[in-house]
């Protein structure tokens, strides 16, 4: 015995409309940014790489982004282990982000965090 032909666009298959729908309101919550209790290196490392990311880096934020490393070793005297650790734990939480950004998502991440981290490693002059 044939079975009937159902009607198109019946079934079990949600509308992209509905996928779409789903995943923009998912991706929101989904995002990896850097934990609240990051420490001072992990965050330089983090707001670091988001400038690389942009394409900002330049021998100034280079410089400043080196200055703020040593300072925040020698200020809290952190062992070898440590640095490795935090600077890992940094760069994984940018890896997570910037998976989490999708395709044209790090556009205004890079306008407003990238350009910030930018500017902020520039402003750094202490030895």
């Amino acid at each position: 015995m044939r079975m009937p032909k159902r009607p198109v666009g019946t079934g079990l298959r949600p509308a992209p409309a509905l996928v779409m729908a789903a995943l923009i309101v998912t991706m929101g919550s989904a995002r990896a940014d850097l934990a609240p209790d990051a420490t001072a290196l992990e965050a330089a490392v983090y707001a670091y790489g988001i400038a690389e990311y942009c394409g900002l880096v330049d021998q100034a934020v280079y410089d400043g982004f080196a200055r703020e490393v040593r300072a925040i070793v020698a200020a809290e005297g952190l062992s070898d282990d440590e640095v490795k650790s935090q600077r890992y734990n940094g760069a994984l939480a940018l890896e997570y982000e910037i998976g989490d950004r999708g395709l044209g998502g790090y556009r205004p991440w890079c306008r407003e965090d990238g350009v910030a981290a930018a500017e902020r490693f520039r402003a750094v002059t202490t030895p």
